[in-house]
């Protein structure tokens, strides 16, 4: 199982705000068009009410022609939970230092060689 799947270390971002929203990680505009044409970047969501398919058009936010990440999930497009917090502060605390030592100790024994 892969860190993303894990729903106690991380949750899927929802943020939702002043007419934009989150998805995979990159800020639309809330307003959706039901246009069929496609442009690039567009996020696409597909509704089906009894028979009858819409696919709705959401256009990216834009910044100078750049697309813009989400400031809540940092363009992850997933939030820490709590207990993934705390998981994230142990491998800072622990495993960064052990990887350090482990990555130094073979650039000497491969400088000795």
């Amino acid at each position: 199982m892969s860190t993303l799947e894990s729903k106690t270390l991380c949750t899927p971002c929802h943020f939702r705000a002043d007419g934009v929203f989150c998805a995979d990680g990159l800020l639309y505009y809330s307003q959706p068009s039901f246009e069929p044409e496609h442009r690039p970047g567009d996020y696409r969501e597909r509704f089906e009410h009894g028979d009858n398919v819409q696919i709705a058009v959401f256009s990216p936010v834009t910044v100078e022609g750049e697309q813009v990440t989400c400031s809540a999930c940092d363009g992850k497009s997933h939030i820490l939970t709590p207990d993934g917090k705390q998981l994230l502060v142990f491998l800072e605390t622990f495993g960064r230092p052990l990887l350090r030592d482990l990555v130094d100790e073979l650039f000497e024994e491969r400088a000795q060689h």
